[in-house]
């Protein structure tokens, strides 16, 4: 999808939610999860946003794992 299309900006206006003042006080065990492929969300630059959130809370126990596909597997699906 170019980054003109629409559905960008309709996106924007729904997802603009920043979650990392409620990272911060998590204070549970967490698995988090990326798609390698995952076309929204920027894996490298997410994981390091959400670790460092962690970290500032105090959760130590954090387990981050990219790249998986969406069956959580390290394999990429194959179509049929």
């Amino acid at each position: 999808m170019p980054p003109d299309h629409w559905w960008w900006n309709w996106y924007r206006t729904k997802m603009d939610y920043d979650p990392i003042p409620m990272l911060e006080k998590v204070r549970v065990p967490v698995l988090a999860v990326w798609g390698e492929n995952d076309v929204l969300v920027p894996v490298s630059e997410s994981r390091v946003a959400i670790e460092s959130a962690f970290a500032r809370g105090g959760n130590r126990s954090v387990n981050c794992r990219a790249p998986v596909n969406w069956s959580l597997g390290g394999k990429k699906y194959r179509k049929k």
